[in-house]
């Protein structure tokens, strides 16, 4: 991407923090009448209630985000952030007691647990994209040709196979594989696969000569497997 747009890419998350600078925090008698209201059996009051609670709390997700990931890019920030208001945030509400105490209070653990998910999950999708990435590469220098996607896959088996024995000193169970080859066909599909000069219905060549198979394929066998 040229500089000069990569410099003028849109930072959704300072527009977002602008957008929500001058939501009013709720006081605990507000707290306690909106509570009142979502309990209620006017779907109409129920509805505008919990839409305010959630308002009056965006900017206590926002401080749980910088607080926890203060050095993380803006975008995984607003990521953590959208991620946080519906994992944690509501769910703190549906749950919310003020018998319990203040909400900003209550709610902190659930957000903070949504949040810290959320980035493991992030980083360590990323740790494995750059794997499949560098064994797609060190496969391809290897072989003068592009790997098929079960040979890709085999080879990130292998990897974190490795990885296991010398973390534990010994050999991963056959659990333990199934995890890594289902983690590993997971990626290849939810990932942009283009990033890897391969596509999902692209069929490439073994070391054999023959067709290889397409990831569609093998995804399909690895949902048959798991019935």
């Amino acid at each position: 991407m040229p500089e000069e747009v990569k410099n003028h890419e849109i930072n959704y998350f300072l527009i977002y923090c602008e957008e929500i600078k001058e939501n009013k925090v709720l006081s605990a008698e507000e707290e306690i009448v909106l509570y009142s209201n979502i309990k209620s059996n006017n779907p109409a009051l129920v509805k505008k209630s919990n839409d305010e609670f959630v308002k009056a709390n965006l900017k206590l997700v926002v401080s749980r985000v910088n607080k926890i990931c203060p050095n993380l890019k803006d975008h995984h920030k607003y990521e953590l952030v959208q991620h946080a208001n519906v994992e944690g945030l509501l769910k703190a509400i549906e749950n919310f007691n003020p018998e319990k105490g203040r909400f900003s209070t209550y709610a902190v653990p659930y957000i903070d647990g949504a949040i810290k998910r959320r980035r493991d999950e992030l980083f360590n999708i990323s740790s494995n994209w750059l794997m499949m990435k560098r064994l797609y590469e060190e496969f391809q220098h290897q072989n003068n040709r592009k790997p098929d996607y079960v040979e890709l896959i085999d080879h990130f088996v292998r990897e974190n196979a490795v990885k296991y024995y010398k973390n534990n000193n010994k050999l991963p169970d056959n659990n333990t594989l199934h995890k890594y080859r289902k983690n590993a066909i997971k990626l290849l599909a939810e990932k942009d696969i283009h990033t890897l000069s391969l596509s999902i219905d692209s069929r490439t060549k073994n070391k054999n000569g023959e067709d290889g198979r397409t990831l569609g394929e093998t995804i399909s066998d690895n949902r048959q497997d798991e019935n």
